[in-house]
């Protein structure tokens, strides 16, 4: 709906990709099962947990660095719309 209005109102606008920035994306691998492929090869619970805070760290800074592009990219626009999926939304 929002489309239909920016190009109706001949506005330019920018857009980040909601699966891009979805909390789920960057917070998955604190919940990964201790199986998993990525922590084969820890030894230990606390280096598990490590290496679980390290992935997720890592695609947090992934995910600022995409919504800093796209904010400088976007700088002419009006405005920029960030649909986002909160976890804690019911």
């Amino acid at each position: 709906m929002q489309g239909r209005l920016a190009v109706a109102s001949k506005t330019k606008i920018g857009y980040l990709d909601p699966f891009i920035i979805c909390e789920a994306r960057w917070a998955f691998p604190l919940k990964w099962p201790d199986a998993a492929e990525e922590l084969k090869d820890c030894k230990t619970a606390k280096d598990k947990q490590k290496k679980r805070r390290e992935f997720s760290i890592d695609l947090r800074r992934k995910v600022s660095i995409y919504i800093a592009t796209m904010m400088d990219r976007h700088r002419d626009a009006e405005c920029i719309w960030a649909p986002y999926l909160f976890g804690y939304v019911v």
